[in-house]
C-alpha cells in the first residue's frame, strides 16, 4: 500500500527528530516536582510498564517511596494500586490490597479511585480478562465469571456516579465485547488524551478485530502525544505488527528499526520492561524478517535473541522452522533438540525431527513419530487427529505398522504394579519392623514431624492461610502415626 509507505516514512522521521531532541525530556521519579501524589502516579505507572520479574524485584521499593510520599488518609489507596499491578505468587499481593482498599473506603467512601482498585482486585483474582480466550468453559466457570463480572461492573458504576474518569471507562472497556468496549476506550481518551493504557488496549482491541486501518490511524494519534522513548518504542512495534498483520513486512522492518535505533540511543536494553525491551525488537525483526524472506537478517536477530534468552524454547523452535523451511538440516535438527532439551514434551519439534530424521536415520524416525503419537494420542481436536493420522501414515511408509491405536490401548501398553507385589513387599519389611521396634517408632515420629511441618508451610505460604484447615489436614497424620505407634509399643 503506498499510503502505508507514506505514513511509515513519516512517523519514521517524525520519531528520529522527536527523540532526537526529547532525551532530556524522560520523566524520572526523583527530578519530579509538585505534589507528593503527583510523583507517586509517576512511580505506579513507571511500576506497571515493568516486567513480571522486575515487578517482583521492584515492589518493595515502590512500597516504601508510597510510605515516604503518601498523606496518611491516600496510603492504603496507593499500596492497594501497588499490590494489584503485582499480585504475586498465589495472589497473595492481591488479598493485601483487597483488605487495605476496604479499609480506606470506610474512611473514604466518595473516593472514586476506592471503588475502581476494589473492581481491579475483582478482575484479577477471577481472571476476567482472560476469560474471552478459554476453550469450552465448563457451565460452573460460565457462572463463576458472570458472578465476578457482574460485581466488578457494579464498582466501576460507583466510580463513574462520582466521577467521570478515564481509568473508569477504561477499566468498563475491559468487561465489555465488540463496539462497546471500542466506544468505551475512545472516550476515555476523550477525557485524557495522555492516558497511554486506553490507547494500549484500543489499539489492541482494533488489531484483534482486524480494523487494521483503523488501528493504523490511531497508533499514529497515539505517537504523536508522546515524548518519551520507551514509550515511542511500545507505539512502533505495534505498528510495525499491523503493517505484518496486513502483509508488509519490508515496511515493519523499517519501522522496527527505527525502534531499534531509539533504543541503542537511549543507552539502555529496557529488559526490565514489558513493552519496549532491546529483545522484544530482535525478535520482532527477526520474524518480520522471515516474513519478507530474508533468511540471513531473520537467523541473525534470532540468534541476538536467544542471546539474551538462551532458554526460550518456542524462538529455538522458529530459528529450527526457518533452517528446515531454508533447508539447513543439520542446523534444524540441533535448533530442534535443544528445544527438547528445554520442553521435553514440545510435540511439533518430535514431528519435524521425525521428518528429518527419516532420510538419515530411519529407526530415530521411527521413535520420534511413534513418541508424537503417544503425546498426542488424548487430544480430540481437528488439527491433532490429522497430525496424527500424518505421523501414522509415515510410520506405515516406513513399514511399521505396530504403534498405539488409541488412548485405551496406550494405557494398556503402560506396565502395572502389581497389588500382591506391594503386600508381598510389605509383609517382607513386617519382621524388621517388629525386630527394630525403636528404629521404626524413630522413623514413625520422623514422618510425622516432617508431614506436620509441611502441611505448615504449604498452608501458611497459600494465598488464604487458614489454621482451621492446617488443624483438618493434622488429624489423619496424627490418627495414623499414634495407631502405628501403638501397634509397636504394644508388642513390647
Amino acid at each position: 500500500m503506498k499510503l502505508s509507505k507514506i505514513i511509515v516514512t513519516f512517523i519514521s522521521c517524525f520519531v528520529l527528530m522527536n527523540t532526537a531532541f526529547s532525551q532530556d525530556k524522560i520523566i524520572e521519579t526523583k527530578n519530579i516536582s509538585g505534589s507528593s501524589n503527583y510523583q507517586l502516579e509517576n512511580i505506579l505507572n513507571d511500576f506497571s510498564l515493568l516486567s513480571w520479574d522486575a515487578r517482583e524485584k521492584e515492589l518493595q521499593n515502590v512500597i516504601d517511596k508510597i510510605e515516604r510520599l503518601a498523606t496518611t488518609s491516600d496510603k492504603n489507596l496507593f499500596l492497594a494500586r501497588a499490590y494489584t499491578i503485582f499480585p504475586g505468587k498465589k495472589y497473595v499481593n492481591l488479598n493485601k490490597a483487597s483488605n487495605l482498599i476496604e479499609n480506606y473506603l470506610k474512611h473514604n467512601p466518595e473516593s472514586y479511585e476506592g471503588y475502581l482498585v476494589r473492581a481491579k482486585f475483582i478482575i484479577e483474582k477471577n481472571d476476567l480478562d482472560f476469560f474471552r480466550y478459554m476453550v469450552k468453559p465448563s457451565k460452573e466457570k460460565i457462572k463463576e465469571h458472570n458472578e465476578a463480572h457482574d460485581q466488578a461492573l457494579g464498582e466501576i458504576e460507583k466510580s463513574l456516579k462520582i466521577k467521570d474518569s478515564a481509568e473508569g471507562y477504561q477499566l468498563k472497556a475491559r468487561l465489555s465485547e465488540g463496539e462497546e468496549k471500542i466506544k468505551l476506550l475512545e472516550k476515555s481518551i476523550s477525557i485524557n488524551h495522555n492516558y497511554n493504557e486506553a490507547w494500549r488496549e484500543l489499539v489492541s482491541e482494533l488489531r484483534y478485530k482486524h480494523r487494521y486501518d483503523e488501528a493504523f490511524s490511531k497508533l499514529g494519534e497515539w505517537i504523536k502525544n508522546t515524548q518519551n522513548p520507551n514509550l515511542t518504542i511500545e507505539i512502533l512495534r505495534e505498528l510495525a505488527s499491523v503493517l505484518r498483520d496486513q502483509r508488509e513486512p519490508q515496511n515493519s522492518v523499517q519501522v522496527l528499526n527505527t525502534a531499534l535505533a531509539i533504543r541503542n540511543k537511549t543507552g539502555s536494553d529496557g529488559l526490565d520492561t514489558i513493552y519496549s525491551a532491546l529483545d522484544d525488537i530482535y525478535l520482532d525483526l527477526a520474524r518480520s524478517y522471515k516474513d519478507a524472506k530474508d533468511t540471513k537478517h531473520a537467523e541473525e536477530y534470532y540468534k541476538k535473541y536467544l542471546i539474551l534468552n538462551p532458554k526460550s524454547w518456542y524462538t529455538r523452535f522458529e530459528l529450527a522452522y526457518l533452517y528446515d523451511s531454508s533447508g539447513q538440516v543439520n542446523k534444524a535438527i540441533t535448533q530442534y533438540e535443544q528445544v527438547l532439551a528445554y520442553n521435553k514434551n514440545s510435540s511439533s519439534s518430535i514431528y519435524n525431527l521425525g521428518l528429518l530424521y527419516e532420510k538419515i536415520d530411519e529407526e530415530k524416525s521411527k521413535e520420534l513419530f511413534i513418541k508424537y503419537i503417544k503425546l498426542n494420542i488424548d487430544k480430540e481436536d481437528e488439527h491433532s487427529i490429522k497430525w496424527i493420522e500424518n505421523a501414522k501414515s509415515q510410520l506405515r511408509s516406513m513399514g511399521v505398522f505396530d504403534y498405539p491405536q488409541s488412548k485405551k490401548e496406550l494405557e494398556n501398553l503402560k506396565p502395572k504394579s502389581s497389588s500382591l507385589s506391594k503386600w508381598l513387599l510389605l509383609l517382607f519389611l513386617l519382621p524388621f519392623s517388629w525386630k527394630y521396634k525403636k528404629a521404626t517408632r524413630f522413623i514413625i515420629i520422623s514422618s510425622m514431624t516432617a508431614a506436620v511441618v509441611f502441611i505448615s508451610i504449604i498452608e501458611a505460604d497459600s494465598s488464604d492461610p487458614s489454621l482451621v484447615k492446617a488443624f483438618l489436614y493434622f488429624i489423619p497424620v496424627v490418627c495414623t502415626g499414634t495407631f502405628l505407634l501403638y501397634v509397636f509399643r504394644k508388642q513390647q
